[in-house]
């Protein structure tokens, strides 16, 4: 039986870190994050149970009581950037004068832009005479590029051509946190008339790890549903967002369970998320963070 659904995902963010694991918790600078035992006076041993501390603002905070027992997994994940699309479609076949030249985007909406998945983006040239693949392939990047523009900046994409291609570029999209807006569009192209070509795939997208857009959305989520659910607006009070949406972080995730004591059979999953700062030294988040952790017994891997 799961509880407590309100209590699934906590984030702790660590904007800076110290070159030595602090001795205790009230001895943490602000910014900082590191495993303690129960009490925060000092380090856990193999095996024992442990709290992560941190400091805001002043403030020293913890997470829950973790048991290693109960430890499901953890993982380091080093930052690593988001990649956009890029898809080619190289026209080929005969051009004929008249013939008309189709191609369609089918971009992957996530329902943000429209009321459904899917945006279907079009395109079309009609064949001159003396024309060649490469001016079709132009033709129809002008095309993509009219249509795309009607959509008021919501569809992150460029079309251009090279001889007979026609190359496809995403772009991310515009960043609203808790949303899935700001990561690279997901598209499949092809030309369905007067012959059909589908898309090579030249680079798929990728949302990353680390991203700042996705930390502070994760933080934004954590803080709302654990907390007030008008964090960060004008009728709240303030609760502070540590993640920053223009910067980039090392991840480092443990997923535990805990039990209730009056009905020790009630297990809830739970997930720690500590967003590092990437700027900071991989060997002062080690000796702070991973090394702790470590030395209690959860399979972390240091940064480098």
């Amino acid at each position: 039986m799961i509880y407590g659904d309100k209590q699934f995902r906590k984030v702790l963010t660590q904007t800076a870190a110290n070159a030595t694991a602090r001795a205790s918790a009230d001895l943490l600078a602000d910014g900082e994050v590191q495993a303690f035992n129960v009490s925060g006076l000092g380090a856990a041993g193999a095996g024992e149970n442990f709290k992560i501390f941190t400091n805001v603002a002043g403030v020293i905070e913890s997470s829950d009581l973790i048991e290693p027992a109960k430890v499901l997994k953890s993982s380091t994940s080093e930052y690593s950037a988001k990649v956009n699309q890029v898809s080619t479609v190289t026209i080929a076949g005969t051009v004929t004068e008249g013939d008309s030249w189709e191609a369609t985007i089918r971009v992957r909406d996530y329902g943000m832009t429209s009321a459904c998945d899917y945006n279907n983006i079009y395109a079309q040239y009609v064949a001159v005479s003396g024309d060649a693949v490469a001016d079709v392939a132009a033709g129809l990047a002008a095309s993509f590029n009219q249509n795309i523009a009607t959509h008021a900046g919501e569809i992150k994409i460029v079309a251009t051509s090279s001889t007979a291609d026609l190359i496809l570029t995403g772009t991310a999209t515009e960043y609203k946190v808790f949303q899935f807006d700001g990561r690279p569009m997901i598209f499949v192209a092809s030309v369905t008339q007067p012959v059909v070509i589908a898309e090579v795939l030249t680079t798929a997208s990728s949302v990353g790890v680390g991203e700042g857009t996705e930390m502070h959305s994760l933080e934004f989520f954590s803080k709302m549903v654990t907390g007030d659910p008008y964090v960060q607006s004008e009728i709240s009070y303030n609760v502070p967002i540590l993640a920053d949406s223009t910067l980039t972080y090392d991840v480092i995730e443990i997923s535990y369970y805990s039990e209730r004591l009056s009905a020790p059979g009630d297990k809830q999953r739970k997930v720690l998320t500590i967003p590092a700062l990437a700027s900071l030294t991989a060997a002062d988040v080690n000796a702070q963070l991973i090394n702790p952790l470590q030395a209690i017994g959860l399979g972390l891997i240091d940064l480098t």
